[in-house]
């Protein structure tokens, strides 16, 4: 018990009520110096003790321990698995591992599994009543030994993290990238479907594609999303005129690409960019047709004249 468990120096404060403990051990002897230990301690009430991990799930279930003292390797079940079990049922329980295991993959593991600490049996057995106070309180207690394992493997994983090269951003087609934009600015499903010439169920289901590749639960986060990446709110148009050219070929009026190309806000390139898209082109080039177009007017039925009678009206003179 050479090595000196930190943070013991300055006495963990004494709860006014006693803390429930549960001691976990296969070995008997070592459960039974326990045992003996903090029966002296008033502040802590021994609940119960367990021989194996599922013995412990059973009795944590029935008397809620504020502290469990788990070992790791134990027969039938282990300690990592049964702290995982115990902390489904009881959150509130902490969980002090307390192990001759020195391994990384064990204290990771209990660290995992939601253990407030992990100490080795080689602490000096009147330590562990300090160790369940300050557990207790809400403090965490490693040894130092496993302490500087788990410095060391941080480390290395912030090291890995920083070599990583960054992961590709998910790629949205043109068409979503449209609906994306107008669901940041505010647009239900009737109005991107009128604004882009598409049902509202192409639109949702635009919508659905959209959240499932950026890995987002909602429409609000669609929008916060948008905001954040401002290229997706900046980009201009690169379209073609395509959509223009589709709207166009529903009607036997001519196409208004040509009307289109021939504004002084557009200037056609290898791209087609303009400082307007083909969309609000097309819908501009609607509007005045609408607006403009003729329709002949309905010629009056002819009557045609009784039975009997010429083509022509005959007058009688009085």
């Amino acid at each position: 018990m050479d090595e000196q468990l930190e943070g013991t120096e300055v006495p963990a404060p004494i709860s006014d009520e006693p803390i429930r403990v549960l001691i976990v051990d296969d070995h008997a002897l070592f459960r039974r110096g326990l045992v003996m230990v903090l029966e002296q301690e008033k502040d802590i009430d021994l609940v119960g003790e367990a021989g194996d991990g599922a013995e412990a799930v059973n009795i944590a279930q029935d008397t809620m321990p504020d502290v469990v003292l788990m070992d790791v390797r134990m027969p039938r079940r282990g300690g990592i698995e049964a702290t995982s079990q115990i902390k489904a049922i009881a959150p509130h329980t902490k969980i002090l591992m307390l192990t001759i295991s020195d391994e990384e993959a064990d204290l990771y593991d209990a660290i995992k599994a939601g253990a407030s600490g992990y100490l080795l049996k080689e602490i000096s057995i009147e330590e562990v009543a300090n160790a369940i106070r300050q557990v207790h309180a809400g403090q965490s207690m490693i040894s130092p030994s496993m302490a500087s394992k788990l410095l060391t493997e941080f480390a290395t994983m912030v090291k890995k993290t920083d070599e990583k090269p960054a992961a590709a951003q998910p790629r949205l087609t043109e068409r979503e990238m449209e609906v994306l934009r107008l669901v940041a600015k505010g647009r239900n499903n009737r109005d991107i479907a009128k604004e882009l010439f598409i049902s509202e169920n192409t639109v949702k289901n635009h919508i659905r594609n959209i959240l499932e590749k950026l890995h987002l639960h909602s429409r609000m986060q669609a929008v916060v999303y948008a905001v954040r990446d401002t290229a997706c709110l900046l980009l201009p148009c690169k379209r073609s005129f395509a959509s223009a050219r589709v709207v166009a070929s529903r009607t036997p009026l001519a196409s208004p690409t040509a009307s289109a190309l021939s504004s002084p806000r557009c200037r056609p390139g290898p791209t087609q960019s303009c400082a307007r898209s083909p969309i609000s082109s097309a819908r501009a080039w609607w509007k005045g047709r609408t607006s403009t177009r003729s329709f002949p007017k309905r010629s009056q039925p002819s009557v045609k004249p009784p039975s009997g009678r010429s083509g022509s009206a005959t007058t009688t003179s009085s």
